[in-house]
């Protein structure tokens, strides 16, 4: 796998400009997805819309237009794929748009797709530890989930673990957030929004290939390693598989395989 086009997903939803946000929130919701390219009236891309800008403005007036960030980057189908997974960890974003050459989106790539990816790259002796990210943040199951939004806010991130003295117990997202009814996230301890009973965790010495393969098979965006006493010590994002997965294609570039070794990203 070399191109853009081979990981990319085609044809991705877009949303016109002018789309009201509550139709956003409702595509979003629907679909299960978490980026809209938005255009503008001659289908050239304008920006992205995300479930979090959404969030924030769910029972407001306005439209996609307004609130779509621009695009740090973007890809073309024939681009190496190398150079774009890089782009976005530079870039700092989860998602790049794929134009035509004459701007119109034919494709997205998120990094979920290059976790999948992942799974035909990575090698099972590359343990989880080395690429979780540090420090963990967490709180504690009774404390009200605005205090975990207010964590993902204040550190850009989309996870955060809910512990019960100290033990985790679960992991809140953004997306249990967003799906929620947001009058209730006043009223509601963190453990209220969990979608699971029951965690995925990993002990430090799992390989991060297993956990990638974990992470598309259960579609999570993170995996908390903890201690022998379910204490957290880390924990990996999709990110962290992202990293591991552009040193990986690097590697592969300095280093070719034989001929008949193949890497599939389904």
């Amino acid at each position: 796998m070399e191109c853009v086009s081979e990981l990319m997903t085609p044809n991705p939803v877009v949303v016109a400009s002018g789309t009201p946000i509550r139709r956003a929130a409702h595509i979003l919701l629907t679909l299960g997805i978490r980026h809209l390219p938005v255009v503008g009236p001659d289908g050239r891309l304008a920006g992205v819309l995300t479930d979090y800008a959404v969030f924030r403005e769910a029972d407001g007036d306005r439209v996609a237009g307004d609130l779509a960030r621009p695009c740090a980057v973007v890809a073309e189908e024939d681009d190496p794929l190398g150079g774009m997974l890089a782009g976005m960890l530079a870039c700092r974003v989860d998602a790049i748009v794929v134009v035509s050459d004459i701007g119109h989106p034919v494709g997205i790539v998120t990094e979920h797709d290059a976790v999948r990816l992942g799974q035909g790259l990575l090698v099972p002796e590359f343990t989880a530890i080395y690429a979780a990210s540090r420090p963990v943040l967490s709180v504690d199951r009774h404390q009200p989930a605005t205090d975990a939004l207010a964590l993902m806010q204040g550190h850009a991130i989309r996870h955060v673990l809910v512990t019960d003295d100290g033990v985790v117990c679960g992991v809140l997202s953004f997306r249990d957030l967003f799906v929620a009814d947001v009058g209730r996230i006043l009223r509601q301890p963190a453990d209220h929004f969990f979608t699971t009973s029951r965690v995925i965790q990993a002990v430090g010495d799992r390989s991060l290939l297993s956990m990638a393969r974990t992470m598309v098979a259960r579609r999570i965006g993170c995996i908390p390693i903890v201690d022998c006493a379910g204490r957290p010590v880390a924990i990996v994002t999709r990110t962290d598989v992202v990293g591991a997965v552009v040193q990986a294609l690097e590697n592969e570039a300095l280093f070719p395989a034989q001929p008949s070794r193949r890497y599939s990203a389904a």
